[in-house]
């Protein structure tokens, strides 16, 4: 992938005064977002410790694993107990000298203009961390540095979007249009009818039906509808919590070609269609979408995006974690000091990214 680089507001990071405790929160875009931060930082000269997902040290047939490593990664399961991770954020946050990476939205979803619903272990972290500085005597001096990333296309990309829809379509719909096709430049219909196409396949696969209007919400219930099968099958229950921790339980639990891993994979991918979020007028949009009919068409968690890109970056001002402290150290008001939080950090990010548009 070619990237061309545009960074604003180094500044709000180079002003945190030492001896802090900080949370770098990015706007998960890309694959290689936590490489994007190590270079920031380097350029700083700043080492970090990095939150990522198990599955990032298993790339490359495990390889992976030592440059993650290398630069600060340690794993951390989304929906689970994660204690010793636990342990050590809250440990390095007191200490502050150290600061932690971290994509609150905990999956990779293709939604670049959009930040999805952060994950509880955000809020847990940093209430947790400004707790123990609190002890230590050092309080107000915990802050979430909020990072927006966005990839953009600058040039016309309509000869690579017609590549790559004539990819699926033959790989998925078995068939090829002919050059000069008046449906050839009406991405918006192609576009659904491989969604059709995909749900259709999913229904038979796995015996199931998916209700909704529209493509995006039969995806929507698809996943939920798929999730639920295996969770009564395996505990004869439903659970609580996310639906994207909940799949992604399955899937660390299955080995890759189990029926059991495939429906998680679908279940938890389904999710990245957000109903009114594909514009045709959005080359931007367009790919994404198809990249995510790609994930699910080849089952690759990782599918490449085409073509150069330019990467825009845009780091906040400090965001202070202190003032939800109050909230959370009372068991009444505990969860809603999480919640208020997080929804206050989202909109923040949001923010960073409706400015980078």
């Amino acid at each position: 992938m070619g990237v061309t680089w545009e960074i604003e507001g180094i500044d709000n990071w180079r002003s945190i005064p030492n001896d802090t405790g900080l949370i770098i929160a990015v706007k998960h875009a890309h694959y290689s977002d936590e490489y994007v931060i190590y270079e920031i930082a380097h350029r700083i000269g700043v080492k970090c410790f990095y939150v990522s997902a198990p599955e990032v040290f298993e790339g490359y047939l495990g390889m992976q694993r030592f440059f993650v490593r290398s630069f600060g990664g340690f794993p951390v399961e989304r929906g689970g107990k994660n204690i010793q991770a636990a342990r050590f954020t809250i440990e390095t946050l007191k200490k502050g000298k150290v600061p932690i990476v971290l994509f609150p939205e905990g999956e990779l979803f293709f939604l670049n203009d959009y930040v999805t619903p952060l994950k509880q272990g955000t809020a847990l972290f940093a209430l947790e961390g400004a707790k123990a500085r609190t002890l230590e005597g050092k309080p107000n001096t915990l802050f979430f540095l909020p990072i927006g990333l966005k990839y953009l296309y600058e040039k016309d990309i309509n000869p690579l979007i017609k590549k790559n829809l004539a990819f699926l379509e033959k790989k998925l719909l078995k068939t090829n249009l002919k050059k000069g096709d008046p449906s050839e430049n009406n991405f918006s219909d192609r576009i659904e009818k491989l969604m059709n196409a995909l749900l259709a396949e999913a229904e038979k696969k796995f015996n199931v039906a998916a209700q909704g209007q529209s493509p995006e919400e039969k995806f929507l219930n698809l996943s939920l509808t798929l999730i639920e099968a295996l969770e009564t099958a395996t505990f004869g229950k439903t659970m609580k919590g996310e639906l994207s921790d909940r799949a992604r339980i399955f899937m660390a639990r299955s080995k890759r070609d189990t029926e059991s891993f495939k429906k998680a994979f679908w279940a938890l991918y389904s999710l990245s269609f957000l109903p009114g979020y594909m514009n045709p007028k959005d080359q931007n949009r367009v790919m994404e979408t198809i990249r995510k009919i790609n994930r699910l068409v080849t089952e690759n968690e990782t599918p490449p995006f085409p073509g150069h890109r330019l990467l825009r970056v845009k780091i906040g001002r400090p965001f202070a974690v202190q003032p939800y402290l109050k909230q959370y150290l009372k068991s009444d008001t505990k969860k809603e000091g999480m919640q208020n939080l997080l929804t206050d950090l989202r909109a923040t990010i949001q923010k960073i990214q409706d400015e980078l548009a």
